[in-house]
């Protein structure tokens, strides 16, 4: 896919077509617009309000050229200058900034600058990524006349580490797009976030959920990924007019829970979610962090304020101030329906792993070489066999197989006999729980069973299993789906109504390939933002578990 098939298909009559259909006098969402003083505002409503565009201050101008600024800046900016465009607007019962329609000398609009760019010879590293985006799109069948480009891109002020920042202007082609991305991640034209672009992402919204919850939310979004190794982001802002609402009075801040019954407009500009409430209609968040946020029967935990309509109706508002301080939607996030748990063994029930790294390692450096943390993080929850064989890899064709187990195997004899192997966290609350409810557990593990039983011992937990499943017991360990179908089989339960517990990639491949519901439970970031995919639930420890279990019917 190359831009130069995009500006073939594209030509110059198209472009300037798309240019003449604005209107100057229509604004939408994602616009921008520019005073004659070089302020340059982001349009966050479409309504014209006692003659003002309702917006915020996003950069000023500074020897010509715009200089972005953060909220706080942009209020001291206007606090200082020009107090006359910080605006209280009475139908939204919101402070913002407003400026009057004279008073603007450029509109900015996102559709004019992908035509623009459409056409464009010879563009700059940044310009070049967006073509390539939207030749992606093209070809997947968006049309180009529904997308246009907001952000440092709109106005000329992008940088080499600037993101990409699409608009979509229709509802059905939007979740069209969505598919696209998602086609082309998987094809490799473009890519997922990595973790610390994630971290990043969730570091600049500073919303008021966890970081495991933003993660969650946001992944299956569809609508963020990377085009070589540019950030993009897809927000719709539905192509039509809307008619003019009377004020509303806020009645302060409210939290609750609700069942979502439409989310058609959960991507629109404000996203909006009604809901199954006795006197809550619907939620309406202000924020991009919340837009697409639930899916219709999910239920939501909503924190903002509370507002009352022309009309009596009430609802609710997230994204009240530009920050959302302490407001937040939210999917409240239960365990499946299920019948049996299996647990497995390395990594999940004991801290065992780091014991095998760490005599792996000396005996490594007994033959001079070092092993790595990631190269020993790519070994967890693989079968011995699999281990011998990267191993043997790795250390080269002078690898002596029988020497060096010999020696990792006192190594490791060694330290267990001396330290023990340790519990992961909430192990021993987690258990105590399934035999409280009654919930029949097993162990499945890629360990052979002397091995996997050595191992309990030492981790003071000889008897904590009467059902276990060891790699020696099946024809196939992880990840193929054997060790958890026999399983399974032992706890008298269908493997659709298993739950699984699992920390590595190779465990839940295994997972999804018996068809149980795979539940990653992983302390490292990196690693669950990889592995999320895998799993129908994600947790941090195993304490995060326990309290779900005993709530569960």
């Amino acid at each position: 896919m190359n831009p130069e098939k995009l500006i073939a298909k594209w030509s110059q009559s198209q472009a300037k077509d798309s240019v003449l259909s604005l209107d100057s006098n229509h604004f939408q969402p994602r616009d921008f617009i520019e005073t004659s003083d070089g302020l340059i505002f982001a349009v966050v409503d479409g309504q014209i309000e006692q003659g003002r565009v309702l917006c915020f201050l996003r950069y000023r101008r500074e020897g010509g050229r715009p200089v972005k600024l953060g909220t706080e800046q942009a209020n001291a900016c206007l606090a200082a200058h020009d107090p006359n465009l910080v605006f209280a607007s009475p139908r939204l019962a919101a402070r913002l900034h407003g400026v009057p329609v004279d008073r603007i000398a450029r509109h900015y609009w996102p559709r004019q600058r992908t035509a623009e760019l459409a056409v464009m010879a010879a563009p700059d590293p940044i310009e070049a990524k967006a073509q390539r985006c939207l030749a992606i799109f093209q070809a997947g069948g968006i049309p180009l006349t529904t997308i246009g480009i907001t952000g440092s891109l709109l106005i000329g002020a992008q940088r080499p580490a600037s993101d990409l920042d699409f608009v979509i202007y229709d509802r059905d082609v939007f979740h069209r797009a969505r598919e696209v991305v998602r086609d082309a991640i998987a094809a490799g034209d473009l890519a997922e976030l990595a973790a610390d672009d994630w971290r990043e992402a969730y570091d600049r919204r500073g919303c008021d959920l966890g970081f495991d919850d933003y993660l969650w939310h946001e992944r299956r979004k569809l609508n963020k990924g990377l085009c070589d190794g540019t950030k993009f982001d897809l927000t719709l802002v539905a192509d039509a007019d809307e008619s003019p609402s009377a004020p509303v009075r806020k009645l302060g801040c409210l939290s609750l829970t609700a069942e979502v019954t439409d989310a058609s407009q959960a991507f629109d500009f404000p996203a909006r979610y009604r809901l199954a409430h006795p006197e809550i209609g619907e939620v309406l968040s202000f924020t991009h962090t919340y837009a697409g946020q639930a899916l219709v029967g999910e239920w939501v935990e909503i924190s903002g304020q509370l507002e009352q309509t022309g009309d009596g109706a009430r609802r609710i508002i997230v994204g009240s101030t530009r920050e959302a301080t302490g407001q937040f939607i939210k999917v409240r996030r239960g365990l499946p329906a299920f019948s049996a748990v299996i647990l497995d063994m390395d990594g999940l029930v004991l801290d065992s792993e780091t014991t095998y790294c760490g005599a792996w390692r000396k005996a490594a450096a007994d033959v001079g070489h070092a092993l790595d943390d990631g190269f020993l993080e790519s070994l967890f929850g693989r079968h011995a066999d699999d281990v011998v064989q990267a191993l043997a890899a790795e250390l080269g064709p002078r690898f002596d197989r029988e020497g060096f187990f010999r020696a990792a195997e006192r190594y490791w004899f060694e330290h267990i006999e001396t330290h023990g192997i340790p519990r992961m966290p909430g192990i021993e609350a987690l258990l105590a729980s399934f035999r409280e409810a009654s919930i029949p557990f097993a162990l499945a593990t890629n360990s052979d069973g002397h091995y996997a039983r050595l191992c309990l011992d030492r981790g003071g937990l000889p008897e904590a299993f009467p059902i276990m499943v060891t790699r020696d017991q099946v024809a196939l360990g992880k990840p193929e789906p054997d060790i958890f179908l026999e399983a399974a089989r032992r706890l008298d339960a269908d493997p659709a109504a298993c739950l699984v517990l699992e920390d590595s990639e190779t465990g839940l491949m295994a997972a999804r390939a018996a068809g149980t519901q795979p539940i990653l439970i992983q302390r490292r970031e990196d690693l669950r933002v990889r592995l999320t995919p895998l799993a129908q639930l994600t947790f941090v420890t195993l304490e995060d578990l326990v309290d779900l279990i005993k709530s569960h019917p």
